[in-house]
């Protein structure tokens, strides 16, 4: 690799996430004018590249990415159900299980 190259210094991952933080928030016109201007990082290019065909056609994969970047991922929330079942009691103490319901969460005695 040339001396240049190797020189260059590493983007953290904290200027990374202000660079896209920043340009979220960007105007149409902010965003276009970093894309047409020929001294911009191409990282900046990119990322304004990804804004603007988001914008332009919808399509939330790419946005999303960069979403995942700056924010994380979105953690799914799973109601969980403990499912109990209505019991007959006979009187000489056997039982049968003949339906089933949804316990409540608050519903701790049955």
């Amino acid at each position: 690799m040339p001396q240049e190259v190797r020189d260059l210094r590493r983007l953290t991952v904290d200027e990374i996430e202000l660079m896209i933080s920043t340009l979220l928030t960007a105007t149409e016109s902010e965003v276009e004018s970093v894309i047409e201007d020929p001294t911009a990082p191409v990282i900046k290019k990119i990322i304004c590249n990804v804004l603007g065909k988001t914008n332009e056609t919808g399509n939330m994969s790419q946005f999303d990415l960069l979403l995942n970047r700056v924010i994380g991922k979105v953690k799914e929330k799973i109601e969980h159900n403990i499912v109990k079942p209505s019991i007959l009691k006979r009187r000489d103490g056997t039982e049968i299980v003949f339906t089933v319901s949804t316990l409540k969460k608050d519903d701790d005695n049955g």
